[in-house]
């Protein structure tokens, strides 16, 4: 609520003189002279008796044409910003993030256990007949699908071989010599 000690005097005035208007019987009033003032200020550019009117800020045409270019010069520094984070700056979407961070994360698994399979694949019977077996294999495909069929690239807790488990174990077991295999 707001006290009337906040109200400038000017605005009290004007309600004064429209209360004053809407509920005086007009003989009441001194002069015709002091009722057409008190009309006069209760109509002016920001009082109405009808509604309230604002006085909408101008702005100076130097200053228009002075800010325009400055938000053009804004934007299209922003947008240049944005080209050059996005291609040159590093800068990536979230979405691409997440799916860097997903194929980082697969990577490492795969990293950890295809020595696991390459062990298992070693310490199994027979070794060096199944690594020439999958030596004899042309397509690194088809060596893979020879140590995902041997179960070699079954790691403990699941049911299914990993294929990128199985790849790393068979890239790994080709470029070895196989010096600690058992026959």
């Amino acid at each position: 609520m707001v006290k009337a000690s906040q109200i400038p005097e000017h605005v009290m005035t004007r309600a004064v003189c429209i209360l004053s208007l809407m509920h005086t019987p007009s003989e009441q009033f001194y002069t015709d002279a002091e009722r057409s003032a008190c009309l006069a200020s209760s109509t002016g550019e920001t009082l109405d008796t009808s509604k309230s009117k604002v006085k909408i800020m101008e702005i100076p045409k130097e200053t228009k044409a002075a800010v325009k270019p400055a938000l053009w010069g804004a934007a299209a520094g922003a947008i240049a910003l944005a080209i050059v984070g996005f291609n040159w700056g590093g800068w990536v979407t979230g979405g691409t993030a997440e799916t860097i961070a997903k194929s980082r994360a697969a990577t490492a698994v795969v990293a950890v256990l295809a020595p696991i399979c390459v062990e298992k694949f070693r310490q199994a019977a027979g070794a060096s007949a199944n690594l020439a077996e999958m030596k004899k294999a042309t397509y690194a495909s088809d060596q893979s699908r020879f140590i995902e069929k041997g179960g070699w690239a079954t790691m403990p807790g699941s049911t299914e071989p990993d294929s990128a488990v199985a790849r790393a174990c068979a890239q790994t077991l080709g470029s070895e010599k196989a010096v600690d295999l058992r026959g």
